[in-house]
Order: C-alpha cells, then structure tokens, then sequence
C-alpha cells in the first residue's frame, strides 16, 4: 500500500495534486529528457537532479521537447500560478542546472559535447533565463527558506546518532550546527572551494565537509593539519575508531537580478563513520532531496538510500548505469574515513610501487567563507558567462 501510495503520488507530481498542472508538465519535461538512449530513470525518492546529463563525447541534435514545455509556460504566465517561494526556488534550481549543461558538462579533467546546433541552444537559453528571471526570489525570501536538513533533524525520521549495535541504520548528527559542538567545517588555505571537483560539476550548490574525530574539535584539527604536512609520503591509515566525515550538498539560487545567493536548501547528505569494513553497507550512508516531502513538509524533504539501494548517479563520467547508493563514494575516495581533499596524489615509490601523497593545507572556515569561494569558481566559469549573457534586463 505505501509503495503503491508513492508511486501516485509521483505520477501526480510534486507540485500540484493536478498531474496536468503545468508546473508539474515542466517538471516532467525536465525529468524525463535524455539526450542518449542508455540512461534508466532515477527511482521515484531519488530525484535530486534532472536527467539532462550528456553522456560520451559525442555531438548530438538539439531537438528537446522541453522546449514547447517552455514555450506554452510562457506564453500563458505559467510562473504566476504558483507563489509558494519554496516551490518557486526548487524549480529556478532545476532550470538552472539545464541551462549550465547546454554548453557541456564537465567530466573529470575534461567535458561533454554541448548540442551541435547552437543557436537552438541560445534559443533554449533565453527561454530558461526568462522563465528562471521570472520565478526569482528577493534576496529576503531566500535567506526566509526553510533549513530543511534541520527539520529533517528534528523530524525523528533518522536516528540522531551513529549505533554501533545497528551500523546500517541511517543517522543525521543532531550535533552538527552546534558552534560549541564536535564537528569542524574544513577548507583549503588557498580559497579554492574545498570539494573542488564537485563544485566544479554541480555548478549551481556548494559543498560542505565537516570531520569529527573522538575527542571533539580540537583532535580533529589536530589530524587534519597533520595531513596537510605530508609530503610524498605513503597514504595514512583511517581515522580513530568513532570518527565521522559529513558531506552537505545546498543549493544556489538566483536573484531577479541574477546575482547567486546560498540558500538554506540542503539537496544531499553523505556520512562515514569509521571503521568502514563492517559487512555492507555499514557506516555509510547517504540522503536525497525528495520534492515531493519538502514541500509536503515530511521530514525535511530528505529520504536516506535503503542498504540495497542502486540508482544512476550522475557524476563526472558516470551515469550510465546503475549503481549501489551507499557505496558509491568509494569508487573515487576509497573505503577509509579520512578527508580526501586533504591528499594530493604524489607519485608511486619507485621500489614497491606505493601510492605515495602530499598533503594539502585545510583549516577550519565558515559557511559564508566556504561559499564565497565557490562563488568566486563559479563566476569564473564558462557558464556564468552565458547566464550572464542571457539573463533579461527586466
């Protein structure tokens, strides 16, 4: 009965109880466009993002049927019939992310072909920017959302602490927003965002990584900064027995004027907890925005991936099939519990072929230095450019 209560309500769609709402057509034009043919939907809770992810380095024809969606959108104020500023700001973020994929995706160290024909892609851009213009919020209105990873804190969805006695039961820290608590908030010496590899492919969120050692703040500084000595040195073991690294994935919006401001829109949640070689999935877990439960305002609109969980999850050159969810983030920061961005691969030991790494200097920050950095990254990007370049007058 429960699955077959959500699978209606996903076919509704999560903006109106009316499945032929036009908020809910257009998201459905972006949720279901594909540019290949080898991509499998994401499971209905898993949605964080749309599905236009290029795929390949192939060119390919623009030939969207997102476009009439647009134009029908438009042309009869589609933008006015809803005035929920939460609503308004999930959809302006969606938009965005199709818009920043038009002029192709990046790819690890390299990037995906835009569409072939640009000036359907300028064509798309103008109605994106138009439509993202017209459902902008005040810069008021933005910091006036709700902390959705607060309430889903609050919720009692999830435990509020790691149980070794249940390690695959997910967990959201209640301790994480504490300023006297034991979580510290890194970043890089140099100002570059600190998940700089995500930033730069989700170029519309900035990412958070909080660590807590045993102990509380100040042994988590002190192994951090240890990291950050090393120097072509072999990979350090894990962290204490206890530790814990947390992932925060928020959302940018964007103001009338087109100016980026961080809301308190948290999209995904990723968390470790040492040690990792529990059997399964124990001590890793991860959490999605639903749509559906933010705006219903069931448990903060975040749904943590089950143990069994596959889905596609679209980063670098992933996406083309599924995947186990808990899992994934091995595949890139292998299985122990320490900040990868704190090491910097350095080589291999010429005698017994060791990863060798050097250390990169972090340091606890704050949000607003954190994303301030990935502003300034953003703005140096080649998307900013055409947002910019398209973005109405008025």
């Amino acid at each position: 009965m429960i699955l077959l209560l959500a699978a209606l309500l996903a076919a509704q769609g999560p903006y109106d109880a009316d499945p032929k709402h036009p908020w809910n057509e257009l998201h459905r034009a972006l949720f279901t466009w594909r540019p290949t043919t080898s991509r499998e939907k994401i499971p209905p809770g898993l949605e964080t993002d749309p599905l236009f992810w290029p795929i390949g380095f192939d060119q390919w024809t623009f030939s969207a049927p997102l476009l009439p969606v647009l134009d029908g959108f438009l042309e009869r104020s589609g933008d006015a019939l809803v005035k929920d500023p939460l609503k308004r700001a999930v959809l302006q973020h969606d938009l965005w992310m199709f818009f920043d994929s038009l002029e192709g995706q990046p790819l690890g160290n390299s990037r995906s072909w835009p569409p072939e024909d640009e000036a359907a892609r300028d064509a798309a851009r103008r109605r994106l920017a138009r439509l993202m213009r017209r459902i902008a919020l005040t810069p008021e209105e933005i910091r006036a959302l709700p902390d959705n990873l607060a309430s889903a804190v609050a919720s009692g969805r999830h435990a509020k602490a790691f149980d070794p006695a249940e390690p695959e039961r997910p967990f959201l820290p209640a301790d994480l927003l504490d300023p006297k608590g034991p979580w510290v908030l890194l970043g890089r010496d140099d100002g570059t965002p600190v998940a700089e590899q995500h930033a730069k492919h989700f170029r519309r969120s900035a990412f958070f990584v909080y660590a807590s050692l045993p102990g509380g703040a100040e042994p988590t500084l002190d192994y951090i900064r240890a990291l950050g000595g090393l120097k072509k040195a072999a990979s350090p073991d894990a962290a204490p027995d206890g530790s814990r690294l947390l992932f925060v994935r928020r959302l940018f919006l964007l103001d009338a004027e087109g100016r980026a401001h961080l809301s308190p829109l948290t999209e995904e949640v990723r968390i470790r907890v040492s040690p990792t070689n529990f059997p399964g999935v124990a001590g890793l877990f991860e959490f999605h925005l639903n749509r559906g439960d933010l705006f219903s305002g069931n448990g903060g609109g975040l749904r943590a991936a089950e143990s069994q969980e596959e889905a596609v999850l679209f980063l670098f050159n992933r996406g083309c099939s599924k995947e186990q969810i808990r899992k994934s983030c091995a595949q890139c920061h292998g299985a122990k519990v320490q900040p990868s961005v704190a090491l910097r691969y350095a080589g291999r030991d010429p005698r017994t072929l060791e990863i060798l790494v050097s250390g990169v200097p972090l340091r606890s920050t704050t949000v607003e230095q954190e994303a301030d950095a990935t502003l300034k990254a953003k703005e140096a990007d080649k998307s900013w450019t055409f947002l910019r370049k398209f973005w109405p007058k008025e």
